[in-house]
C-alpha cells in the first residue's frame, strides 16, 4: 500500500463528506512529496531530506508554520468548533 493509498484511506474515515477547505501534506521525503502530488495536496517539507518551496527544519514551533501557512484558523480533524 502506497502512501498515498494510506492518506486516501484516513481521508474517507475523516471527511467522509470529502469537503475540505484545503489539504496539505507534511513530509520528510520525496515518498511523501510524491504522495502529496498525487493527491493533489499542498506540500509542506520537513528537514533537510527533501526538497520544496515550502520547507522547514522542523516541525517544533507547529503553530508558527500554521501561521505562516494561513491554516491556524482552519479547524483541525478531531477539533471541536465553538
Amino acid at each position: 500500500m502506497s502512501k498515498a493509498d494510506i492518506s486516501r484511506i484516513a481521508e474517507r474515515r475523516t471527511l467522509p463528506n470529502g469537503n475540505a477547505k484545503r489539504k496539505t501534506y507534511f513530509g520528510d521525503s520525496r515518498y511523501d512529496k510524491e504522495a502529496s502530488r498525487e493527491l493533489g495536496y499542498d506540500f509542506v517539507a520537513i528537514g533537510e531530506n527533501v526538497g520544496h518551496n515550502c520547507q522547514y527544519s522542523n516541525f517544533v514551533d507547529a503553530e508558527s508554520i500554521l501561521d505562516d501557512l494561513g491554516l491556524n484558523g482552519y479547524p483541525r480533524v478531531g477539533s471541536t468548533i465553538g
